[in-house]
């Protein structure tokens, strides 16, 4: 859902505290197991907001964006 960043999120994506962009949290699991392996948290910002309910729970958030959205995106970073 919608998040105003504090300033160390900001710092962490590389935007301004106080901006508003849109929090995605998931669970990873194992095809036939209830045991995650991984959360992952991605933050897209909120020009994306009417691409949300077109989200799919497969492949990756930011391919579906490039599809939807006709936009390129040039760098993604994971920890």
């Amino acid at each position: 859902g919608p998040v105003e960043l504090s300033a160390k999120q900001a710092s962490e994506i590389g935007a301004g505290a106080g901006e508003r962009w849109l929090l995605f949290t998931g669970v990873r699991t194992m095809a036939g197991h209830d045991r995650p392996i991984a959360v992952t948290d991605a933050w897209l910002h909120a020009d994306f907001a009417p691409l949300v309910p077109k989200l799919k729970p497969v492949g990756t958030i930011f391919s579906q964006i490039e599809k939807l959205s006709g936009v390129h995106i040039a760098r993604v970073t994971q920890d």
